[in-house]
C-alpha cells in the first residue's frame, strides 16, 4: 500500500549528507533548552549549580521541572569556582566558545556523576561517554530549531514530533532579502521556541541537517579560527587561554574597547551577537563574568565564509 504522495509539486530539493552528521546517534529534539528539559527529567537532581555567565534560557527548564539551583563564579580562566559537590547536586557547565574542551574533560573526571555539559556553542565538541551533554543545531547551521543530547536513557518516542515550517521565515528572507529584513522574524523564532514543549526534530529541521556537509563546516570554522587567532592573538586579552585551534561558534576577542568596537563593527555591517546580555543580574560590577558580557567580542568564523573574508 503506497503511504506516501506520488507526483504534484515540488518541495525543497536538498542534498544528502546522512552520514556527515556527528550527532547521529544522540537524541534529536527541537531546541537546546528542552534537550536540557529531557536531561533534567532523567536525572531528578536535588539541586543545580549554573555559572553566573549564562543565557537565562538555562532557567526555563529548571523552573518548569521546580528543581532549585544556585549560581557559582567562573575564574578568568572560565573554570568554576567551587570546591566538592553534595551527594544529588550536579554542577552545569557551560563549554565558552567551544574552547574549553580540555576544562569540560576535567570537571567530567572530577565530578563524573554529578555533571552536565552544555555544548550549545561547542557543535563539533565530541561527547564524554555517560556524561549527560547537550547541543543547538541552530547556532551554527540555517536551521529554524533543532537540538540533540546524549548521556542519558530517555523514552523519545513518548514525545510528539514538533513541527518548524512556520519557524523559517527569516531564514527565507535572509536569502530572498536580507539578513536586516529578516532580523525581526529571528526575533519572533526565538520568542516562538521559548514556548515550545519537549518534541522530536521537525522532519523539516531533520531534512535541512541532513544536507549539511558537517565535515566542510568544521574545516571552514577552523580554518577561520585559526587566522583570527595567529591575527589578533597579540592584543587579545584571552590569548593566554585560547587554544591555537576550534571549530566553536566564535572566536572570542576579548578587549577593553568592547562596546566602542562592536558598534564600529556594526556599522560596518558585522553583525556580532551578545551571548549575556543580562549577565549583571548574576554577577558583581567588579565580576569577571561581568567583563565578559561586556567586552569580550564574537568574532564571526562560520562555515559561510573563506579566510579571505577574514582578512577582509
Amino acid at each position: 500500500m503506497i503511504t506516501e504522495a506520488i507526483g504534484g509539486y515540488f518541495g525543497l530539493e536538498l542534498q544528502q549528507h546522512e552520514n556527515n552528521n556527528p550527532h547521529s546517534n544522540a537524541y534529536a529534539v527541537n531546541s537546546g533548552r528542552n534537550a536540557l528539559h529531557c536531561i533534567l527529567e532523567s536525572l531528578q537532581p536535588a539541586k543545580v549549580l549554573i555559572p553566573r555567565l549564562l543565557c537565562e534560557v538555562i532557567l526555563e527548564p529548571l523552573k518548569k521541572l521546580n528543581i532549585p539551583y544556585e549560581f557559582y563564579s567562573i575564574s578568568e580562566s572560565f573554570r568554576p569556582e567551587l570546591e566538592t559537590l553534595k551527594s544529588g547536586t550536579f554542577l552545569l557547565y557551560i563549554n565558552y566558545f567551544g574552547v574549553c574542551d580540555s576544562i569540560v574533560e576535567e570537571l567530567a573526571e572530577r565530578y563524573p556523576t554529578q555533571i552536565i555539559i552544555d555544548n550549545t556553542q561547542a557543535f563539533f565538541s565530541e561527547p564524554i561517554p555517560k556524561i549527560p551533554t547537550f547541543y543547538s543545531a541552530r547556532k551554527f547551521f540555517g536551521v529554524p530549531d533543532g537540538a540533540y543530547f546524549y548521556g542519558v536513557d530517555y523514552d523519545l518516542s513518548a514525545l510528539p514530533q514538533d513541527i518548524s515550517w512556520n519557524r523559517c521565515s527569516h531564514l527565507l528572507k535572509r536569502i530572498d532579502l536580507s539578513p536586516e529584513e529578516g532580523y525581526q522574524d529571528f526575533q519572533e523564532n526565538d520568542k516562538c521556541i521559548s514556548t515550545l514543549q519537549p518534541a522530536r526534530m521537525a522532519k523539516l529541521s531533520t531534512a535541512i541537517l541532513h544536507s549539511v556537509d558537517f565535515k566542510a563546516a568544521r574545516q571552514a570554522r577552523m580554518g577561520n579560527y585559526q587566522y583570527l587567532h595567529s591575527a589578533l592573538r597579540e592584543t587579545n586579552l584571552l590569548k593566554d587561554f585560547l587554544p591555537d585551534n576550534s571549530a566553536g561558534i566564535s572566536y572570542p576577542y576579548l578587549t577593553d574597547r568592547g562596546s566602542i568596537l562592536r558598534n564600529d563593527l556594526i556599522e560596518k555591517k558585522i553583525f556580532i551577537p551578545r551571548f549575556w546580555p543580562r549577565a549583571d543580574n548574576f554577577s558583581g560590577p567588579e565580576s569577571a563574568e561581568k567583563e565578559f558580557a561586556e567586552d569580550i567580542l564574537h568574532l564571526p568564523v562560520d562555515q559561510r565564509y573563506k579566510v579571505h573574508k577574514m582578512k577582509e
